[in-house]
Protein backbone atom coordinates (compact mmCIF):
# COMPACT_ATOMS: atom_id res chain seq x y z
CA UNK A 1 0.00 0.00 0.00
CA UNK A 2 1.45 3.64 -1.00
CA UNK A 3 1.73 6.05 1.92
CA UNK A 4 1.32 9.23 0.29
CA UNK A 5 -2.29 10.27 -1.01
CA UNK A 6 -3.97 13.50 -2.39
CA UNK A 7 -6.96 12.51 -0.57
CA UNK A 8 -7.77 10.14 2.12
CA UNK A 9 -11.47 8.95 2.49
CA UNK A 10 -12.94 7.69 5.43
CA UNK A 11 -15.87 5.50 5.29
CA UNK A 12 -17.29 3.52 2.28
CA UNK A 13 -21.13 3.94 2.09
CA UNK A 14 -22.94 5.05 -0.51
CA UNK A 15 -21.41 8.85 -0.73
CA UNK A 16 -17.91 7.71 0.06
CA UNK A 17 -18.06 5.57 -2.77
CA UNK A 18 -19.76 8.29 -5.36
CA UNK A 19 -17.25 10.51 -4.26
CA UNK A 20 -13.81 8.46 -4.95
CA UNK A 21 -15.73 7.20 -8.39
CA UNK A 22 -16.23 10.84 -9.03
CA UNK A 23 -12.72 12.01 -8.66
CA UNK A 24 -11.47 9.34 -10.27
CA UNK A 25 -13.31 10.14 -12.76
CA UNK A 26 -11.73 13.42 -13.77
CA UNK A 27 -8.52 12.74 -12.59
CA UNK A 28 -7.72 8.82 -12.95
CA UNK A 29 -4.11 9.13 -12.18
CA UNK A 30 -5.15 11.16 -8.86
CA UNK A 31 -4.14 8.98 -5.42
CA UNK A 32 -6.97 8.59 -3.64
CA UNK A 33 -7.96 5.59 -0.82
CA UNK A 34 -10.81 4.47 0.73
CA UNK A 35 -10.55 3.16 4.26
CA UNK A 36 -13.29 1.67 6.26
CA UNK A 37 -13.40 -0.15 9.53
CA UNK A 38 -16.01 -2.76 8.58
CA UNK A 39 -16.98 -4.04 5.06
CA UNK A 40 -18.12 -1.75 2.27
CA UNK A 41 -21.73 -0.13 3.12
CA UNK A 42 -20.98 -1.06 6.41
CA UNK A 43 -23.53 1.31 7.90
CA UNK A 44 -26.82 0.21 5.73
CA UNK A 45 -25.49 -3.52 6.04
CA UNK A 46 -26.21 -2.77 10.13
CA UNK A 47 -29.52 -1.61 9.20
CA UNK A 48 -32.79 -3.31 9.54
CA UNK A 49 -34.17 -5.37 6.61
CA UNK A 50 -37.14 -2.73 5.81
CA UNK A 51 -38.79 -0.97 3.19
CA UNK A 52 -36.77 2.01 2.50
CA UNK A 53 -37.76 5.56 2.78
CA UNK A 54 -37.18 7.09 -0.58
CA UNK A 55 -37.35 5.86 -3.90
CA UNK A 56 -35.10 4.50 -6.74
CA UNK A 57 -35.29 7.58 -8.06
CA UNK A 58 -33.65 9.52 -4.82
CA UNK A 59 -31.00 6.71 -4.29
CA UNK A 60 -29.14 6.25 -7.59
CA UNK A 61 -25.42 6.82 -8.56
CA UNK A 62 -23.89 7.06 -12.44
CA UNK A 63 -24.19 3.28 -13.64
CA UNK A 64 -25.33 1.64 -16.27
CA UNK A 65 -27.96 -0.50 -14.98
CA UNK A 66 -29.74 2.48 -13.91
CA UNK A 67 -32.06 2.18 -17.09
CA UNK A 68 -32.93 -1.32 -15.74
CA UNK A 69 -34.12 0.34 -12.40
CA UNK A 70 -37.65 2.18 -12.01
CA UNK A 71 -37.27 5.74 -10.88
CA UNK A 72 -40.30 4.97 -8.30
CA UNK A 73 -39.06 1.74 -7.41
CA UNK A 74 -38.50 1.35 -3.07
CA UNK A 75 -36.29 -1.06 -2.48
CA UNK A 76 -36.06 -3.11 0.94
CA UNK A 77 -32.34 -2.60 2.47
CA UNK A 78 -31.04 -5.43 0.96
CA UNK A 79 -31.76 -4.65 -2.44
CA UNK A 80 -30.49 -1.24 -2.00
CA UNK A 81 -26.75 -2.66 -0.95
CA UNK A 82 -26.80 -5.06 -4.06
CA UNK A 83 -27.05 -2.36 -6.03
CA UNK A 84 -24.50 -0.13 -4.48
CA UNK A 85 -22.03 -3.34 -4.38
CA UNK A 86 -23.09 -3.40 -8.52
CA UNK A 87 -21.72 0.44 -8.41
CA UNK A 88 -18.51 -0.39 -6.88
CA UNK A 89 -17.85 -3.36 -8.87
CA UNK A 90 -18.75 -1.33 -12.10
CA UNK A 91 -16.38 1.69 -11.40
CA UNK A 92 -13.68 -0.35 -10.15
CA UNK A 93 -13.64 1.05 -6.67
CA UNK A 94 -11.05 -0.23 -4.05
CA UNK A 95 -11.87 -0.22 -0.72
CA UNK A 96 -9.68 -0.92 2.15
CA UNK A 97 -11.94 -3.16 4.52
CA UNK A 98 -11.59 -3.84 7.83
CA UNK A 99 -9.13 -0.90 7.90
CA UNK A 100 -10.01 2.07 11.14
CA UNK A 101 -8.65 5.49 10.60
CA UNK A 102 -7.82 5.87 14.55
CA UNK A 103 -6.43 9.12 14.68
CA UNK A 104 -5.58 11.94 12.17
CA UNK A 105 -2.17 14.09 13.22
CA UNK A 106 -1.84 17.61 11.96
CA UNK A 107 2.01 17.98 9.89
CA UNK A 108 1.59 20.77 7.60
CA UNK A 109 4.52 19.34 5.90
CA UNK A 110 5.48 20.50 1.79
CA UNK A 111 4.06 17.38 0.45
CA UNK A 112 1.44 16.58 3.04
CA UNK A 113 -0.72 18.31 5.93
CA UNK A 114 -1.60 14.93 7.58
CA UNK A 115 -0.51 11.42 9.32
CA UNK A 116 -3.15 9.08 9.48
CA UNK A 117 -3.09 6.38 11.60
CA UNK A 118 -4.96 3.43 10.42
CA UNK A 119 -5.82 0.07 12.32
CA UNK A 120 -5.98 -3.26 10.68
CA UNK A 121 -8.78 -4.57 12.54
CA UNK A 122 -7.83 -8.43 11.51
CA UNK A 123 -4.29 -7.96 11.81
CA UNK A 124 -4.34 -5.92 15.04
CA UNK A 125 -1.35 -3.72 13.81
CA UNK A 126 -1.56 -0.05 13.01
CA UNK A 127 0.38 1.68 10.09
CA UNK A 128 0.24 5.30 9.14
CA UNK A 129 -0.48 6.81 5.78
CA UNK A 130 0.01 10.90 4.87
CA UNK A 131 -3.09 13.05 2.67
CA UNK A 132 -3.01 16.64 1.99
CA UNK A 133 -6.71 16.31 2.01
CA UNK A 134 -9.08 13.88 4.08
CA UNK A 135 -13.00 13.23 3.15
CA UNK A 136 -14.71 12.17 6.37
CA UNK A 137 -17.55 10.35 4.74
CA UNK A 138 -18.48 8.09 7.81
CA UNK A 139 -22.60 8.86 8.27
CA UNK A 140 -23.91 9.24 11.09
CA UNK A 141 -25.47 6.22 12.33
CA UNK A 142 -23.12 4.86 14.39
CA UNK A 143 -23.34 8.01 17.14
CA UNK A 144 -27.05 7.94 18.46
CA UNK A 145 -28.44 10.72 20.68
CA UNK A 146 -28.88 9.65 24.31
CA UNK A 147 -31.57 10.43 26.83
CA UNK A 148 -29.96 12.39 30.06
CA UNK A 149 -31.07 9.67 32.37
CA UNK A 150 -30.07 6.15 33.37
CA UNK A 151 -30.78 3.71 30.78
CA UNK A 152 -28.05 1.36 32.02
CA UNK A 153 -30.46 -1.24 31.97
CA UNK A 154 -30.11 -4.55 30.38
CA UNK A 155 -33.89 -4.17 29.32
CA UNK A 156 -33.25 -1.06 27.54
CA UNK A 157 -32.00 -0.13 23.97
CA UNK A 158 -30.78 2.45 21.76
CA UNK A 159 -30.70 0.04 18.90
CA UNK A 160 -34.01 -1.40 16.59
CA UNK A 161 -34.29 -5.10 17.07
CA UNK A 162 -37.16 -5.78 14.45
CA UNK A 163 -37.54 -9.73 15.80
CA UNK A 164 -40.11 -9.18 18.26
CA UNK A 165 -42.83 -11.10 19.03
CA UNK A 166 -45.84 -11.20 21.81
CA UNK A 167 -43.78 -8.40 23.82
CA UNK A 168 -45.01 -5.37 25.61
CA UNK A 169 -42.62 -3.40 24.08
CA UNK A 170 -41.91 0.95 24.99
CA UNK A 171 -40.77 2.59 22.01
CA UNK A 172 -39.11 5.95 22.51
CA UNK A 173 -38.64 8.56 19.17
CA UNK A 174 -41.25 10.16 16.65
CA UNK A 175 -38.61 9.78 13.34
CA UNK A 176 -38.12 7.42 10.29
CA UNK A 177 -36.58 4.61 12.44
CA UNK A 178 -39.58 4.68 14.99
CA UNK A 179 -41.94 4.47 11.94
CA UNK A 180 -40.07 1.53 10.69
CA UNK A 181 -40.35 -0.04 14.40
CA UNK A 182 -44.06 0.63 14.16
CA UNK A 183 -44.57 -1.04 10.59
CA UNK A 184 -42.72 -4.08 11.19
CA UNK A 185 -43.55 -4.56 15.10
CA UNK A 186 -46.79 -3.04 15.85
CA UNK A 187 -49.16 -6.09 14.75
CA UNK A 188 -47.10 -8.50 16.56
CA UNK A 189 -46.97 -6.40 19.93
CA UNK A 190 -48.11 -4.51 22.45
CA UNK A 191 -46.35 -0.72 22.11
CA UNK A 192 -46.65 2.25 24.13
CA UNK A 193 -45.03 4.65 21.56
CA UNK A 194 -43.52 7.90 23.88
CA UNK A 195 -42.96 11.12 22.07
CA UNK A 196 -41.36 14.44 23.09
CA UNK A 197 -43.58 16.68 20.60
CA UNK A 198 -47.63 16.25 19.28
CA UNK A 199 -46.93 14.38 16.68
CA UNK A 200 -44.64 11.64 14.90
CA UNK A 201 -42.91 13.35 12.09
CA UNK A 202 -44.25 13.37 8.55
CA UNK A 203 -44.38 9.89 7.07
CA UNK A 204 -42.96 9.95 3.12
CA UNK A 205 -45.50 9.63 0.63
CA UNK A 206 -44.67 6.07 0.17
CA UNK A 207 -44.88 4.92 2.69
CA UNK A 208 -47.87 6.86 4.20
CA UNK A 209 -50.74 4.34 3.54
CA UNK A 210 -49.24 1.78 4.42
CA UNK A 211 -48.12 3.41 7.70
CA UNK A 212 -52.02 4.48 7.98
CA UNK A 213 -53.76 0.82 7.46
CA UNK A 214 -50.85 -0.25 10.08
CA UNK A 215 -52.33 1.94 12.44
CA UNK A 216 -55.81 0.81 12.05
CA UNK A 217 -55.81 -2.54 11.63
CA UNK A 218 -54.08 -2.45 14.53
CA UNK A 219 -55.23 0.17 16.85
CA UNK A 220 -55.26 -1.77 19.95
CA UNK A 221 -52.00 -2.60 20.09
CA UNK A 222 -50.98 1.05 20.75
CA UNK A 223 -51.02 3.12 23.02
CA UNK A 224 -49.54 6.94 22.48
CA UNK A 225 -48.44 9.25 24.55
CA UNK A 226 -47.69 12.74 22.75
CA UNK A 227 -45.62 15.88 24.60
CA UNK A 228 -43.94 13.88 27.25
CA UNK A 229 -40.86 11.72 27.79
CA UNK A 230 -39.11 9.07 30.64
CA UNK A 231 -38.14 10.98 33.89
CA UNK A 232 -36.95 7.22 35.22
CA UNK A 233 -36.95 4.26 34.60
CA UNK A 234 -36.99 1.43 37.18
CA UNK A 235 -35.35 -2.08 38.01
CA UNK A 236 -38.50 -3.26 38.07
CA UNK A 237 -39.35 -2.83 34.50
CA UNK A 238 -41.23 0.40 35.05
CA UNK A 239 -41.05 3.80 33.74
CA UNK A 240 -42.66 7.01 34.65
CA UNK A 241 -43.39 9.74 32.77
CA UNK A 242 -43.21 13.88 32.64
CA UNK A 243 -46.75 13.58 32.49
CA UNK A 244 -47.19 11.91 35.72
CA UNK A 245 -47.62 8.50 33.92
CA UNK A 246 -46.91 4.98 35.13
CA UNK A 247 -45.88 2.21 32.58
CA UNK A 248 -44.99 -1.30 34.22
CA UNK A 249 -44.43 -4.71 32.87
CA UNK A 250 -42.22 -3.70 30.51
CA UNK A 251 -39.93 -6.22 28.50
CA UNK A 252 -38.10 -3.78 26.59
CA UNK A 253 -37.63 -0.09 25.95
CA UNK A 254 -36.28 0.78 22.55
CA UNK A 255 -34.91 4.60 22.77
CA UNK A 256 -34.65 5.80 18.60
CA UNK A 257 -34.49 9.20 19.23
CA UNK A 258 -31.94 9.80 16.30
CA UNK A 259 -27.82 10.79 15.49
CA UNK A 260 -25.65 13.63 15.76
CA UNK A 261 -21.88 13.62 13.98
CA UNK A 262 -20.19 13.44 17.41
CA UNK A 263 -17.96 10.12 16.23
CA UNK A 264 -15.33 9.13 18.66
CA UNK A 265 -12.66 10.37 15.78
CA UNK A 266 -14.06 13.91 14.63
CA UNK A 267 -13.60 14.23 18.65
CA UNK A 268 -10.49 13.02 19.23
CA UNK A 269 -9.18 15.46 16.16
CA UNK A 270 -10.75 18.37 18.39
CA UNK A 271 -13.24 19.45 14.93
CA UNK A 272 -15.06 22.03 16.16
CA UNK A 273 -18.81 21.17 16.33
CA UNK A 274 -22.67 23.50 16.61
CA UNK A 275 -24.56 21.90 19.20
CA UNK A 276 -24.31 18.22 17.59
CA UNK A 277 -23.10 19.19 14.38
CA UNK A 278 -19.98 19.93 12.66
CA UNK A 279 -18.87 23.67 12.23
CA UNK A 280 -18.50 23.38 8.32
CA UNK A 281 -17.41 26.33 6.02
CA UNK A 282 -19.66 26.75 2.73
CA UNK A 283 -17.45 24.14 0.78
CA UNK A 284 -18.35 21.46 3.94
CA UNK A 285 -14.38 22.45 5.32
CA UNK A 286 -14.50 21.77 9.08
CA UNK A 287 -12.45 23.74 11.41
CA UNK A 288 -9.25 22.32 10.21
CA UNK A 289 -8.41 23.19 7.28
CA UNK A 290 -8.14 20.04 4.54
CA UNK A 291 -10.36 18.09 6.23
CA UNK A 292 -13.86 17.95 4.91
CA UNK A 293 -17.33 16.24 5.98
CA UNK A 294 -19.31 14.80 2.95
CA UNK A 295 -22.50 12.59 3.09
CA UNK A 296 -25.33 12.42 6.42
CA UNK A 297 -22.57 13.66 8.41
CA UNK A 298 -22.87 17.17 7.03
CA UNK A 299 -25.96 18.01 8.39
CA UNK A 300 -27.01 21.09 10.04
CA UNK A 301 -28.90 21.99 13.24
CA UNK A 302 -32.43 22.70 12.86
CA UNK A 303 -32.95 25.26 15.47
CA UNK A 304 -36.73 24.97 15.19
CA UNK A 305 -37.01 21.60 16.20
CA UNK A 306 -33.89 21.57 18.53
CA UNK A 307 -31.94 18.51 16.32
CA UNK A 308 -29.66 17.59 13.29
CA UNK A 309 -31.75 17.72 10.00
CA UNK A 310 -32.23 14.74 7.97
CA UNK A 311 -29.88 14.20 5.61
CA UNK A 312 -30.17 11.46 3.18
CA UNK A 313 -28.32 10.25 0.13
CA UNK A 314 -29.98 11.92 -2.64
CA UNK A 315 -28.03 10.80 -5.64
CA UNK A 316 -24.61 10.82 -4.02
CA UNK A 317 -25.12 14.66 -2.92
CA UNK A 318 -23.83 16.33 -6.55
CA UNK A 319 -23.50 20.19 -5.86
CA UNK A 320 -22.26 19.51 -2.60
CA UNK A 321 -19.43 17.10 -3.89
CA UNK A 322 -18.74 19.65 -6.56
CA UNK A 323 -17.81 22.50 -3.92
CA UNK A 324 -15.97 20.40 -2.39
CA UNK A 325 -13.54 19.19 -5.19
CA UNK A 326 -13.19 23.28 -6.47
CA UNK A 327 -11.92 23.70 -2.50
CA UNK A 328 -9.43 21.02 -3.19
CA UNK A 329 -8.29 22.25 -6.89
CA UNK A 330 -7.31 25.46 -5.48
CA UNK A 331 -4.12 23.39 -4.37
CA UNK A 332 -3.25 22.29 -8.03
CA UNK A 333 -3.48 18.90 -6.98
CA UNK A 334 -6.15 17.61 -9.03
CA UNK A 335 -5.46 18.62 -12.65
CA UNK A 336 -9.37 17.39 -13.97
CA UNK A 337 -10.23 20.93 -14.27
CA UNK A 338 -13.64 20.50 -11.72
CA UNK A 339 -14.08 24.13 -12.07
CA UNK A 340 -15.43 23.27 -15.67
CA UNK A 341 -17.58 20.76 -14.45
CA UNK A 342 -18.49 22.91 -12.00
CA UNK A 343 -19.50 26.15 -14.46
CA UNK A 344 -18.60 25.54 -17.83
CA UNK A 345 -19.39 28.92 -19.34
CA UNK A 346 -17.40 31.15 -16.85
CA UNK A 347 -14.56 28.85 -16.01
CA UNK A 348 -13.69 26.93 -18.77
CA UNK A 349 -12.30 30.61 -20.26
CA UNK A 350 -9.50 30.77 -17.75
CA UNK A 351 -8.65 27.41 -17.99
CA UNK A 352 -7.99 27.68 -21.61
CA UNK A 353 -5.15 29.33 -21.61
CA UNK A 354 -0.90 28.48 -22.53
CA UNK A 355 -0.50 28.13 -18.44
CA UNK A 356 -2.60 24.87 -18.58
CA UNK A 357 -0.45 21.94 -17.63
CA UNK A 358 -2.55 19.57 -19.75
CA UNK A 359 -1.81 20.39 -23.21
CA UNK A 360 -4.53 20.98 -25.43
CA UNK A 361 -4.48 21.67 -29.59
CA UNK A 362 -6.03 25.12 -30.65
CA UNK A 363 -8.21 23.00 -33.24
CA UNK A 364 -9.26 21.02 -29.92
CA UNK A 365 -9.87 24.29 -28.07
CA UNK A 366 -11.67 25.97 -30.93
CA UNK A 367 -14.00 22.96 -30.90
CA UNK A 368 -14.31 22.90 -26.93
CA UNK A 369 -15.38 26.75 -27.08
CA UNK A 370 -17.65 26.55 -29.64
CA UNK A 371 -19.29 23.44 -28.26
CA UNK A 372 -19.81 25.92 -24.97
CA UNK A 373 -21.03 28.60 -26.86
CA UNK A 374 -18.00 30.60 -26.07
CA UNK A 375 -16.23 32.98 -28.20
CA UNK A 376 -12.87 31.95 -30.02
Amino acid sequence: MEKYYEIVIVGAGPNAINAYYKLKEFNKSAKIVIFDKGNSLNNLRNLPEVRWHSTMKELKLESSINAQIDDSYIPMSSELIRYYEEFIKEHQIMINEFQEVKNIIAQNKENYNYKIEVKDIKKQSNHFVFSKNILICTGIYENKRKLDINTAFDFCSYESNLSHRNKNLVLVGGGGSAIDFILNLLPHNKITWIIKRDTWKNIRPNLEKTFKKTLEEFSSNLKVEFNTEIKQINNDRSIILSNKKRILNIDKIHILIGHNSKSELLKKIEAEFNNECLNLDKNFQTSLKGIYAFGSIMSKWDLENNKPLDFFVENGHPQELKKIIRDINKQKILDFMPNAYINPKVDLQKKLKPSLKIRISTKAKHFIKKLLGLKS
